[in-house]
């Protein structure tokens, strides 16, 4: 029941993402896809994935802490935090690598070199995707 509830919220939060999406001024030089491209695109995969979550069929889980305990989630939440923090000292590659590494010991244990494996791919493969390929400002931190 918490995976419908979670979904159902998501959807709703993608909604009023892409109302306020929609309010953004389009681009009238330069950036032919203008201040709204990302944002549409995220809202649009809130609304969908959060209805994937919602309506998804298969047996009820058990009565249950969400996603495994609430130690779990605040732990993410801080470390989300923590992330707005070092961002832009360290360096994206840096502090994205470093804080999927701790997300993934969170909920992936005893698998260090997968984990290590999948922080770094990731990181990489989505600098490479948002700054070389869609010109989107990375901040460099200790590597620049």
């Amino acid at each position: 029941m918490h995976d419908r509830a979670v979904g159902a919220v998501t959807v709703l939060f993608g909604v009023a993402f892409l109302i306020g999406t929609l309010r953004l001024p389009e681009a009238l030089l330069g950036d032919p896809a203008g201040p709204r491209m990302l944002p549409l695109i995220l809202s649009w995969a809130l609304i969908g994935l959060g209805a994937l979550l919602a309506l998804r069929p298969g047996p009820g889980r058990p009565a249950g802490r969400l996603w495994g305990g609430g130690w779990r989630l605040t732990a993410a939440s801080a470390l989300l935090v923590l992330y707005a923090f070092i961002l832009t000292p360290l360096g994206y590659l840096v502090a994205t690598t470093i804080v999927l590494m701790a997300l993934l010991v969170l909920y992936n244990p005893g698998r260090p070199v997968l984990n290590g494996i999948v922080a770094v791919a990731f990181t990489a493969v989505t600098y490479g995707i948002f700054h070389t390929l869609l010109g989107v400002y990375m901040p460099k931190g200790v590597l620049g």
